[in-house]
């Protein structure tokens, strides 16, 4: 009959060998925040891009030509302003007439304001250094605001392995646990605990828990 202590450092020096599946920590939908057809779509799932490249594009004729009729509107409404100013000078017109022609400024203004915000938004640039994990659109589809064209994962500090535990097993989890990740092309990497369940799976019993890889290329 073993010790207290005995069965604690028999514990303490067992190991568990599972295999495991490679995935990311976190990923992110991206979407344009206007509406029109997707022109230009430069990356696919699986590709690979680099922070500040420019991912997909939409038509943007129409907006252009929204964005030049509202800058000449509100070019017509200043000159308008100027225009009463000389004739209230003459008293040929009321100061009710300015301030509306003012407040039509206003309104001008604002219109150009939102057209060259839709403008800015029809492209879609990386955030970071990435990989596209799910792509959503086509070339020539219409998108709408929000809608998710893209999901993308990090490269820095976002892989992770994902693993099934029983509950016996998961008795042996905790932060001291070291922990190790055999791949292939890299051999042996360092992991750290990044989640724990706090319930089993409801089908299988089992726990998922993930490990995040330190200081790989997921690439």
């Amino acid at each position: 009959v073993r010790s207290r202590r005995q069965r604690q450092m028999c514990i303490r020096d067992r190991v568990i060998d599972r295999v495991g599946k490679i995935g990311f920590k976190r990923t992110i939908d991206l979407s344009f925040k206007s509406n029109g057809y997707l022109e230009v779509l430069n990356v696919d799932e699986g590709d690979y891009f680099s922070q500040g490249q420019l991912l997909a594009k939409l038509d943007d004729a129409e907006l252009i030509a929204e964005k030049n009729a509202s800058y000449a509107r509100l070019l017509k409404a200043k000159r308008q302003v100027e225009r009463i100013k000389i004739l209230l000078n003459n008293n040929l017109s009321s100061q009710q007439a300015l301030d509306d022609a003012l407040t039509l400024i206003q309104t001008r203004r604002a219109d150009f304001n939102i057209a060259e915000y839709q403008l800015s938004k029809t492209n879609i640039v990386a955030p970071f250094n990435g990989v596209v994990v799910k792509r959503y659109s086509s070339l020539g589809e219409l998108q709408m605001p929000n809608e998710h064209v893209l999901t993308v994962a990090a490269l820095e500090n976002n892989a992770i392995v994902s693993i099934t535990l029983t509950d016996e097993q998961m008795s042996l989890v905790n932060e001291q646990l070291q922990v190790f990740v055999n791949l292939k092309e890299l051999g042996m990497i360092s992991a750290k605990i990044s989640k724990i369940p706090a319930s089993a799976d409801s089908l299988n019993h089992l726990f998922s828990i993930d490990f995040l890889l330190n200081d790989i290329n997921i690439k």
